[in-house]
């Protein structure tokens, strides 16, 4: 049942309406949220499937723009005198019920007065309202998050259930193991049936879960009864790998990995990542979950859960773990109708939804045909049943989405050219369609996207006068080895912007900060990942360790095993990356890093951890504490305890206030444009691992316990 109405005029605020049904779906789960009338089922009243939409609603968000009051239809008519106007209707119908109604202002819009509402609207105008604004969408956005919770709790897990229904459970497995035992004195099995099959067992005491692990066949083993796992159980054992990636294990928690989108639900839990493993093993559908931490300390922990295994993506932000094997119906992506053209199997596009519909409806044909009908939209994706509810939804896109591979869709681009008419057009031509070998399913040679970095695998890196990403496709065109690009723009007024040209296609990662396109396909040689030695243990083939770097080997004396070797020998080395031949130069490298970094997917690599980051914090942070050099590209994600903004270029303030609170252990700078159009300086109580992001500068400057 969807507890959130998001009420909004498509030719008035269909794009922040879209990205703030976004920002929603991670802070409640989709099954929560209504927005569009498309979900409404053909051949039944609109009005009263309206009405009954907003009577099982808990709040109801009208967002209203400068052309909501005045909106007119063909004929010149206010819209809002129409009877059937559906953002009357919908509106009307939770004034009548006593609905909390909050109005959410964006783009400058005021509150409309008593006397320009129809009657059954007046009472609008008393409602207090927030406002959305695009300079500070994430602040104005946790507001109406805060508001709606008071409304609308979100789901948290029961804990002070969890402990003595893992005691029932327990005894009923003990139960469940003895209990043949006991049957077979109390009723012995006929002498003449003896070899012909096993005594019947009683009715079982209770009905597990099925167990995640298959089961062994064995035609002599009598009948076992499997354990569910528990919260609190160990790692759910496997003795398959099927339907699982390669090198699995069930249960391992893995830090700094994401497993972006198809979510399931999205909870408030402990800031635990232990929690939200629990949750997930409490929920018989999950298979995958993933842990955000709080971003500051007034905000809360989150736990995305998921019914499939989608792509792994390297984050600092979070932590993540596979507990199931996927139902097998979900291993693979739906199947593309016979006859339908342009549609991707496997593709999730995360973000940009403007408007969406389910149901039976729902189908890739219907989508595609959606997206096409409508001018505004660049692309679509189609989500099975049993992923984000029972029922099929089609998202449809009005701006740039993330490409996420997952199991759980079907997607497709329809205006590419419309979606890159907002960007001057290169002065290079355009390199001529090719075929896809070497490239990520989805991809589209020459498409910006904006909000996308692919981190590492530099063949080189340009500065650039103009802040215009043109010009970095223009390098990227002229030099035929180059396959990918990233373009950053300038830090700081005055300063050149940063191209970076790539021989592979390494992973994507969301950074608001950079635009990227892939050209062209890379050399045969560099589409997949240099083989491990069979002698090698512990290495991680196509995984680039970007950033930390502090010493390195190259030419011929750079191969996996002298990697692995020398970093061991040195006792602050934690990780390394080889990085093989004509990625970074004609030559092989070996990179030694004194910081534990991102994963990044990218064929350009091998690379291996041989120490935890833990064992070494402590030492690493007394030394950058007695050091005032701060780190560029770097950000220190989370323990914040107060933030504040300045201008460009003004990092060294953020620094010394810092140095001058005994409370702040480090900071970090976020450039202009991030977060708004000011800079802002964040001041942390503890010390975040640091994570690579060209948006920020960060410094520690004193160590934790001092």
């Amino acid at each position: 049942m969807a507890r959130i109405f998001i009420n909004y005029r498509r030719d008035d605020t269909p794009g922040v309406a879209g990205r703030l049904f976004d920002y929603l779906m991670l802070k409640f789960s989709r099954r929560e949220l209504f927005m569009d009338v498309d979900a409404m089922k053909p051949g039944l009243d609109f009005a009263q499937q309206l009405d009954r939409q907003v009577s099982q609603c808990h709040v109801l968000l009208a967002v209203i723009g400068p052309r909501w009051l005045d909106a007119r239809d063909r004929t010149g008519q206010r819209r809002l005198d129409a009877e059937k106007d559906y953002v009357r209707i919908e509106l009307a119908s939770a004034l009548k019920r006593d609905i909390a109604v909050i109005p959410v202002l964006v783009d400058g819009a005021t509150m409309p007065p008593e006397e320009a509402l129809p009657d059954d609207l007046k009472s609008l105008a008393r409602r207090h309202a927030l406002e959305l604004r695009h300079t500070r969408f994430s602040a104005d956005a946790d507001m109406i998050v805060s508001a709606v919770d008071e409304l609308v709790p979100r789901s948290r897990m029961p804990w002070r259930y969890v402990v003595p229904a893992a005691g029932v459970l327990a005894v009923l497995v003990i139960l469940g193991v003895l209990w043949p035992k006991f049957s077979t004195r109390l009723h012995p099995p006929a002498p003449t049936e003896v070899n012909v099959k096993p005594p019947a067992l009683n009715p079982p005491v209770a009905a597990a879960p099925p167990a995640v692990a298959p089961a062994q066949s064995s035609a002599a083993a009598p009948p076992a009864v499997m354990p569910a796992p528990l919260p609190a159980a160990p790692p759910i054992p496997s003795t398959a790998t099927a339907g699982l990636p390669p090198g699995v294990k069930l249960g391992e928690m893995i830090p700094n990995t994401t497993y972006r989108g198809s979510n399931l639900s999205v909870a408030v839990i402990a800031a635990d990542p232990a929690a939200c493993q629990a949750a997930c093993r409490a929920e018989t559908r999950c298979v995958v979950w993933t842990y955000t931490p709080p971003k500051s300390a007034s905000e809360s922990a989150h736990c995305g859960i998921k019914a499939v295994i989608p792509e792994q993506i390297a984050d600092a932000c979070c932590t993540s773990a596979i507990e199931r094997v996927p139902a097998p119906e979900l291993r693979e992506p739906p199947l593309i109708p016979a006859g339908m053209n342009g549609a991707v199997r496997g593709i999730e596009l995360e973000g940009g939804t403007y408007r969406y519909f389910g149901g039976a409806d729902a189908t890739p044909q219907a989508c595609q045909a959606a997206c096409q009908a409508d001018a505004q939209c660049l692309a679509w994706d189609y989500v099975r049943p049993g992923i984000f509810s029972p029922d099929a939804r089609c998202f449809l896109k009005n701006k740039d989405s993330l490409q996420v591979k997952s199991p759980c869709c079907v997607a497709g681009f329809e205006r590419h050219v419309a979606a890159a008419a907002t960007t001057p057009a290169a002065p290079a031509a355009a390199i001529p369609a090719a075929p896809t070998a070497g490239l990520p399913a989805g991809t589209n040679l020459g498409q910006r996207l904006s909000g996308i970095a692919m981190p590492g695998s530099t063949l080189h890196a340009l500065a650039i006068a103009q802040d215009d990403p043109t010009a970095c496709q223009a390098a990227c065109r002229a030099e035929p080895r180059c396959a990918a690009w990233t373009y950053n723009p300038p830090k700081e007024p005055g300063q050149p912007s940063r191209c970076e040209l790539k021989a592979v296609v390494p992973d994507r990662v969301a950074n608001i900060c950079c635009v990227s396109a892939v050209e062209r396909a890379p050399e045969p040689g560099l589409r997949e990942a240099p083989p491990v030695p069979a002698t090698l243990s512990g290495a991680l083939p196509g995984i680039d360790l970007p950033g930390g770097d502090y010493r390195g080997l190259s030419g011929a004396q750079a191969n996996p095993e002298a990697c692995q070797a020398t970093c061991r020998a040195d006792s602050q080395c934690l990780e390394w990356t080889y990085v093989r031949p004509g990625i970074i130069g004609p030559d092989a490298h070996c990179m030694l890093k004194n910081r534990t970094m991102a994963r990044i997917a990218s064929t350009c690599c091998v690379s291996g951890i041989e120490r935890q980051a833990a064992t070494s914090s402590a030492a690493a942070a007394t030394a950058s504490a007695a050091s005032d050099k701060p780190r560029f590209d770097t950000n220190f994600p989370g323990s914040d305890y107060r933030h504040f903004a300045l201008d460009a270029g003004q990092w060294a303030q953020c620094q010394g206030t810092c140095k001058a609170e005994t409370e702040c252990l480090a900071w970090t700078f976020v450039q202009p444009g991030v977060q708004g159009p000011r800079a802002q300086c964040w001041l942390k109580n503890k010390i975040p691992p640091a994570a690579a992001n060209t948006c920020c500068i960060s410094g520690i400057e004193r160590a934790e316990g001092r």
